[in-house]
């Protein structure tokens, strides 16, 4: 899929992470079933299994030039990079998110893997 270019590219997105995953934990649920019963999508979505984390976002995005540029509670912001300098950001936060949730690595502050 990130070899896809869609032919609309969104200035912003503002997407909703699953925070029972937070960073540095990539989670995503791409691949779900799609026959299950109603009892047991209840059932995965009780257990916090839905959505996709900050970090999956981050990951996925930043391949397609957008740059974190807030988190609030659940909810983050994500600029393309030309747009998030041209309002003044010389970066992304997603770094600093990491450093609040005490999980910055120490040889590399702020990192997150790409990958």
């Amino acid at each position: 899929m990130r070899s896809y270019s869609p032919p609309l590219r969104p200035k912003a997105l503002i997407l909703e992470a699953n925070t029972h995953f937070p960073p540095p934990y990539k989670f995503s649920l791409v691949s779900s079933p799609k026959n299950l019963s109603i009892s047991a999508n209840i059932a995965r979505i009780q257990r916090g299994l839905f959505g996709c984390s900050l970090s999956y976002q981050v990951s996925f995005l930043m391949a397609f030039g957008y740059w974190l540029v807030s988190f609030t509670h659940k909810d983050a912001l994500f600029l393309q990079q030309d747009l998030a300098r041209a309002v003044g950001f010389t970066a992304p936060i997603h770094g600093r998110v990491l450093r609040i949730h005490g999980l910055a690595r120490d040889d590399q502050p702020g990192h997150v893997d790409a990958s």
